[in-house]
């Protein structure tokens, strides 16, 4: 091409190149565009942009041409919409280069997550902005993507319970906001009596299933904000924020009830747990000293012949004494 016009492979020029089809350009792009003025409207739109709202019932009072982008964020009362709404009134007035965002999206099957860009919109290189071009990408995929494998690295695959690195995270974020606050929490360590002998009579299968159902029984006993953990084996940790003394050992006197109750085998009786109990910060202050502890009485409980035991200082563990 030469001064506008077209130039064949011959050096022959052929007239006028034909002006670049900009609509046709946005109309390509899969991301959903849209070209909002200084006052923040809605200017323009792509095809994408167009698809996602009718796919998703959008009034085009809210979504189409002539709607007030600004204002609709700001009515959504979401925080990621407030701040899209503040870049766009940025980036017009000259103060912001750019802005890059997560951003949610209602819709009939839940919300969609768009990753959302907002440039300038001059008439020329170094030109005062008179508008902006916000372009949504969506990566709602990504982000359940990213979930799932965030609930496989913390789930026990065989219960459904948190795992230990779970427990590794949350335990320490429970005695901070317990000590923050001034409050109890509670760490109980159970193991399941007998589960041994059930696993090597009637095979891992029906082991598996025992501790399926054991897991159910237990969150269903505590409360919701509670955290049911499997450390390994028939051995599950419970934690208790704001839970002192007395509400701990209800607690876990329930647990052993419902296990009775719940937990049976053809002729063989139930599988019971036997529970230590150790609270913040009477009984220790690091997360390490709460699980020792809480270990130290559940090995007193099971010598006694199962049931529940709050820690005291008489007690150890094999490998010495407990240090809160």
């Amino acid at each position: 091409m030469r001064g506008g016009e077209r130039v064949t492979a011959g050096g022959e020029t052929t007239g006028p190149a034909p002006r670049p089809d900009y609509r046709a350009v946005l109309d390509a792009l899969s991301a959903q565009v849209a070209v909002v003025d200084g006052a923040g409207r809605i200017q323009a739109v792509n095809r994408a942009w167009l698809a996602f709202g009718t796919a998703n019932g959008a009034d085009p009072a809210v979504s189409g041409v002539g709607a007030d982008y600004v204002a609709v964020a700001r009515r959504s009362g979401a925080p990621e919409a407030w701040a899209v709404a503040d870049a766009i009134e940025a980036v017009v007035a000259g103060t912001l280069a750019g802005y890059s965002g997560r951003y949610p999206c209602p819709g009939p099957r839940g919300p969609r997550w768009f990753t959302v860009h907002v440039s300038p919109l001059r008439a020329g290189p170094g030109d005062v902005p008179t508008g902006a071009v916000v372009e949504h990408v969506e990566v709602t995929r990504q982000r359940r993507t990213r979930a799932a494998l965030l609930t496989m690295a913390y789930r026990d695959p065989l219960t459904g319970a948190s795992n230990r690195r779970r427990l590794d995270s949350a335990l320490p974020r429970m005695l901070e906001r317990a000590a923050r606050n001034g409050q109890p929490a509670t760490v109980l360590a159970l193991d399941f009596d007998r589960f041994k002998e059930v696993n090597d009579r009637f095979g891992h299968e029906v082991g598996d299933r025992a501790l399926r159902a054991a897991a159910q029984v237990l969150r269903r006993v505590v409360r919701a904000r509670d955290r049911v953990v499997r450390t390994g084996g028939d051995e599950f940790v419970v934690l208790c924020p704001a839970v002192g003394p007395a509400q701990a050992l209800d607690v876990a006197g329930r647990l052993v009830r419902a296990c009775r109750q719940e937990l049976t085998l053809a002729g063989e009786g139930a599988i019971v747990p036997s529970v230590g109990v150790a609270i913040f910060p009477e009984h220790g202050t690091a997360p390490g000293s709460l699980l020792r502890a809480a270990d130290a009485a559940l090995y007193a409980a099971k010598r006694q012949g199962g049931g529940c035991r709050l820690w005291s200082a008489d007690l150890t563990l094999p490998g010495g004494p407990v240090e809160p």
